[in-house]
């Protein structure tokens, strides 16, 4: 799928970002403008625009990328550009408009392997939209001419697949209908639309057919893409994947998005084959999740607590003593003589965190909670303020029923990990750690599995539209999201100048000084 601007140009990063999607959900690859891609629409211009940022992409070398374009030169072109790139697998579908038969296509692939000597094309065989459909005899002859060049056909014609047999050729229906006929005729697999909704049903079967195992969802997988095939695809595909992300409805046209009605067919539809799949949790043909998953998924995530809680429990039963502690410092006064603003450690006693290792629990109370209580009530109240004001804003803002059950979840969640931790020393660098964390974690889940951006998050923190003048990368929420876990957790919140350098930016500017200073003064 293409993913456009509302300007209905191509958005380069997410149409990759779909791509690979897709192939984490199951795909063994992708076709880059495909039909479902709006290949026959988008300009050149842009779709090397695209190739060019692809080559980054994670999932390079699975992808095959769509070259048929009714000109042989821009179609020779534009495979001698992807080629420059590392792309040599193409998927080719013959001109359009024009009549013509077996030797004319013959003639068009041979001009195009004659001048592109290394390239690997599947045929694309189409009839409703190119007006051609390959014989069995035509595909015989152009396998025979070019054996190392023509690897493939999809077959959304259906006209090959039962009884296409070659060598060391692969033969692809169009649909997952034919999926699993098409194993058991030895096919290779399927290219298809609806794989961007039922990746990871579709690996399922395939899987189980190559194991052996019997089949539990094959035909579900069909019932799925028999909805889709009552409308245009690429238009349900869009509607389907705008309840995601509102972007998806943007299509070239003439193209459009299904009416209210349609949607909502569609939709329902698809929700009661999703109630209706006896699956494992993780097998799922709707990308877009609903909140009682995502509380699902947080559910499943607490057990990430148990490392926080037997961690914590090592350390309370072999906690060390007094002797590890002067171990520990000693170790530490070498460095004084090669870092000065070290010096510190000739002490000749441990102190802080390293003096509290030989505690036992009374003196822990006693000398942190207790002694310490004035001053964090008192000395600081300014920074505890602060952090729990920015952080209600960043949970709350202006929408003030936007997710309030994952917050709470998550908000509990997280205190429960960092309980520990608000029992002893420092309390105020757990409590703005434990919010600010907390903040994280709910944008990035936001994020990952909801429909909405975080739009109350950039409006309300002051100065954002300074910072999106100034650096256009800042109107980016997940920029947001990287200045926090940067700025937003510090190791201490004693003080402002401490504040500033106790974080990992903070902290390593710091240092640039010093040794800048120390070297060259």
């Amino acid at each position: 799928m293409s993913i456009l601007n509302d300007d209905l140009t191509l958005d380069i990063k997410k149409t990759i970002l779909h791509a690979e999607m897709v192939i984490d959900n199951g795909c063994h690859g992708a076709a880059i403008f495909g039909s479902t891609g709006q290949a026959q629409l988008i300009p050149v211009s842009e779709k090397i625009n695209l190739l060019n940022h692809l080559t980054s992409s994670k999932h390079k070398e699975k992808y095959i990328i769509g070259t048929g374009l009714n000109s042989l030169g821009e179609t020779i072109n534009l495979m001698r550009v992807s080629g420059s790139l590392g792309f040599n697998r193409f998927l080719i579908m013959p001109p359009a408009y024009y009549k013509y038969g077996d030797k004319e296509v013959i003639e068009f692939y041979s001009k195009i392997v004659e001048v592109i000597s290394d390239c690997e094309i599947v045929l694309y065989n189409f009839e409703k939209l190119c007006g051609y459909k390959f014989s069995i005899e035509c595909i015989e002859e152009l396998v025979k001419k070019y054996p190392k060049n023509i690897i493939g056909v999809k077959d959304s014609s259906y006209n090959l697949f039962e009884n296409l047999k070659l060598d060391n050729f692969s033969v692809l229906p169009g649909s997952e209908s034919k999926l699993l006929k098409g194993l058991e005729l030895g096919c290779s697999g399927i290219i298809t639309a609806t794989c961007n909704a039922t990746a990871e049903l579709a690996r399922k079967v395939y899987d189980d057919f190559l194991d052996g195992k019997s089949q539990t969802v094959n035909e579900k997988l069909c019932d799925v893409r028999g909805e889709f095939e009552k409308y245009n695809l690429i238009s349900g595909l869009h509607t389907f994947y705008k309840k995601k992300e509102s972007i998806y409805e943007n299509l070239l046209p003439p193209l459009r998005v299904l009416n209210d009605k349609s949607e909502k067919d569609l939709i329902n539809n698809l929700e009661k084959l999703k109630n209706e799949l006896k699956l494992d949790n993780h097998i799922n043909f709707i990308y877009r999740t609903n909140e009682q998953e995502k509380l699902a998924l947080l559910d499943q995530a607490d057990l990430f607590l148990m490392p926080s809680i037997f961690s914590f429990f090592l350390c309370w039963f072999f906690k060390g003593d007094i002797n590890h502690s002067l171990m520990i410092h000693q170790s530490w006064q070498s460095l004084a003589e090669i870092i000065p603003s070290v010096s510190g450690l000739y002490e000749k006693e441990p102190s802080g965190a390293i003096a509290a290792i030989g505690w036992g629990t009374s003196q822990v109370f006693t000398s942190s909670l207790i002694s310490q209580f004035n001053l964090f009530i008192f000395w600081h109240p300014g920074m505890w303020l602060l952090t729990i004001f920015i952080s209600i804003r960043l949970f709350i803002g202006k929408k003030k029923d936007l997710n309030q059950k994952l917050k709470r979840t998550i908000v509990c969640s997280q205190f429960v990990a960092f309980i520990p931790l608000f029992l002893f020393v420092d309390i105020g660098r757990w409590i703005f750690m434990w919010l600010t964390s907390s903040a994280l974690l709910f944008s990035f889940l936001y994020q990952t599995f909801g429909s909405k951006k975080l739009s109350y998050f950039s409006s309300t923190l002051k100065g954002q539209q300074i910072l999106a003048k100034t650096i256009p990368q800042f109107s980016s929420i997940r920029t947001y999201n990287y200045v926090l876990l940067f700025f937003g957790i510090p190791h201490c919140c004693w003080s402002l100048g401490r504040y500033l350098v106790s974080n990992p930016i903070g902290f390593g500017i710091k240092n640039i000084i010093f040794y800048t200073q120390f070297l060259f003064s």
